[in-house]
C-alpha cells in the first residue's frame, strides 16, 4: 500500500526544549502555516549470509522507525535560531549561523477537525536547518516560507509514542493548558 503525504494547516505553534536541569521550556513559534508528514521509507527484504553460512532475512531499516515532517513557516524567532538551530548572537545583536547541534524538541500545534480545534504534540524531534528561496523584489510581494525538516523519533518514556493529541471535549482542563505545560511534558 502506497503511503501519501498528509498535510494540515496549523496554528498556535510552540516548541519545547529541555533546560540544564531537565525541565521543558515552552516557546512560541509564530508564523507556522503548514505541517506535512511524508511517508516513511518502505522496508526491504534481503538476505544476509554470515561467515558460518547461516542466512538471515532483514526486513526493516532503523530509519523506518522515524516519522518525517516538513514545517512551513514565514519567519523564525531569534530564540528558535539560537536554541535549536545553533545560531550565535554577537555583541552587536547580529546572528551568526553556527553548527546546528543535535537538539531534540517537542512540537506543539493546533489543527481543526470538523470545525473543532484539536491540539497536538510531536515528541523527540530533531530539526534540520531551513530551506528557503531568495528573490529580487518586484512590483508584487508574496510571503515566502522557510521549510524545516523534522524527524520525530519514538519517545522511550512514552512506550514509543510519536505524538499525542487532545480535543476540548476529551479533557477541557488539559486542552486549555496545552501550550503552558511545564515539566511534565
Amino acid at each position: 500500500m502506497k503511503q501519501r503525504d498528509y498535510s494540515a494547516g496549523i496554528s498556535g505553534c510552540h516548541y519545547a526544549v529541555r533546560n540544564s536541569i531537565g525541565s521543558l521550556v515552552m516557546n512560541r513559534l509564530p508564523g507556522a502555516v503548514r505541517l506535512t508528514r511524508r511517508p516513511s521509507p518502505e522496508g526491504r527484504n534481503f538476505l544476509v549470509r554470515d561467515d558460518n553460512g547461516s542466512v538471515y532475512s532483514y526486513a526493516h531499516s532503523p530509519k523506518e522507525k522515524e516519522r518525517h515532517y516538513t514545517l512551513e513557516i514565514v519567519s523564525l524567532t531569534k530564540t528558535f535560531l539560537t536554541d535549536v538551530l545553533g545560531y550565535v548572537e554577537n555583541e552587536d545583536g547580529s546572528l551568526t549561523e553556527g553548527i546546528a547541534g543535535n537538539v531534540h524538541i517537542s512540537l506543539f500545534y493546533e489543527t481543526e477537525n470538523g470545525g473543532r480545534p484539536v491540539r497536538h504534540r510531536l515528541y523527540d524531534c530533531v530539526v534540520s536547518p531551513p530551506t528557503f528561496d531568495v528573490q529580487t523584489l518586484g512590483e508584487t510581494l508574496s510571503a515566502d516560507t522557510r521549510k524545516l525538516e523534522l524527524t520525530a523519533n519514538p519517545d522511550p518514556h512514552r512506550d514509543g509514542a510519536y505524538s499525542t493529541q487532545i480535543a476540548r471535549a476529551d479533557n477541557a482542563q488539559l486542552f486549555d493548558s496545552w501550550f503552558g505545560l511545564k515539566g511534565q511534558v
